[in-house]
């Protein structure tokens, strides 16, 4: 099986509820695939009395590669192989690129600082790139070192497709490919006429429609305590759902748990909670979001999330639920476990 270069992790996959339903005269089919990419399960839902179905998924599948391979950072036929790789400071990237970058600028911004796509010297310091086999605690001194190599903040914007960036400092969009993809994804299977599908990214997903049924989406959150069981349901019918958690690629020391989802301005792991999931309209936004969300107090985050036109479920350090009040008719928690809503 092919392994993506993409600096990825897989998370356990959300639960989704499907059916079969007919509408009006034409018999509508569920047709599903689940492939290899973006280093995770893939997995297609569409329902559709289209003949051309099958066709869109395989055009989709394409899709995918052509968009992993333009967001790699091993892929020396990539553009942020080539920025990471510069001869000089100033960069000057396509037109079809500029709209990543200035999103990871709007969301920098946004989040004050939180958000941030110069974070890898982090994660090989704590050996939790996708290549090493061996975890460790770094001291202080070798954090301190790495962030002088890291800080949006530091890249210098000369129009929206030059800027100058310090030598050292690399990109990673790990944080944010998979908004990306999901928006390309909605963009797509709209372009060709489907108003019923759900698509998973390793539990990352983006909706439209709901089920021929009329039935909403439901769709599992996983407790982070626990992978083989969830610790809630939410029905959903159009938008995306994103989760960020603890448990994603993380290693314990001395009862410590340290993980990909750091602090850019501390270099240390959050630990105010141990996941964060967010519902919104733009993918691109919903993914970055919850891992500011992740970082911040879990009042604090919903707040955050809801300044963006976006609803949250934050389980924090102590496993208590917080929840937007909007989501309380659709978020379904497990007996005994509480939730605040706010």
């Amino acid at each position: 099986m092919k392994k993506s270069l993409l600096r990825l992790t897989c998370k356990a996959a959300l639960v989704v509820g499907i059916g079969l339903a007919l509408t009006g005269c034409a018999r509508v089919e569920k047709h599903a695939r689940h492939f290899y990419g973006l280093d995770t399960g893939i997995d297609v839902t569409v329902y559709s009395a289209s003949p051309r179905a099958e066709a869109d998924i395989d055009s989709f599948e394409a899709l995918v590669t052509r968009l992993e391979d333009s967001l790699s950072i091993s892929r020396q036929t990539s553009e942020i192989w080539r920025i990471n790789h510069r001869a000089d400071s100033q960069v000057t990237i396509s037109g079809a690129f500029a709209p990543i970058i200035a999103a990871c600028r709007r969301e920098f911004t946004a989040s004050d600082g939180l958000f941030d796509v110069t974070v890898e010297p982090f994660k090989l310091l704590y050996g939790l790139e996708s290549h090493q086999r061996e975890n460790r605690v770094p001291s202080q001194r070798e954090i301190d070192s790495a962030l002088t190599l890291t800080g949006f903040g530091r890249v210098r914007f000369v129009s929206d497709s030059v800027f100058v960036m310090p030598q050292g400092m690399h990109f990673d969009f790990g944080g944010i490919a998979k908004g990306y993809v999901l928006k390309e994804t909605t963009a797509f299977f709209r372009k060709k006429g489907h108003t019923s599908f759900l698509v998973n990214l390793g539990g990352d997903l983006t909706t439209f429609g709901g089920k021929p049924s009329n039935d909403p989406w439901v769709i599992g959150i996983q407790d982070p305590r626990d992978s083989v069981n969830l610790i809630a349901t939410l029905a959903f019918a159009t938008g995306c759902v994103f989760t960020s958690g603890d448990y994603e690629r993380c290693f314990i020391v001395n009862g410590k748990r340290y993980h990909h989802l750091f602090n850019p301005k501390t270099g240390v792991p959050g630990s105010l909670n141990m996941s964060a999931t967010a519902t919104g309209q733009d993918p691109l936004a919903v993914d970055a979001a919850v891992k500011t969300a992740f970082l911040m107090p879990a009042e604090q985050a919903l707040g955050y999330l809801a300044s963006r036109g976006m609803q949250g479920f934050i389980i924090d350090s102590t496993k208590t639920g917080w929840a937007s009040v909007g989501l309380k008719q659709a978020l379904s928690p497990n007996k005994g476990f509480v939730v605040n809503y706010r």
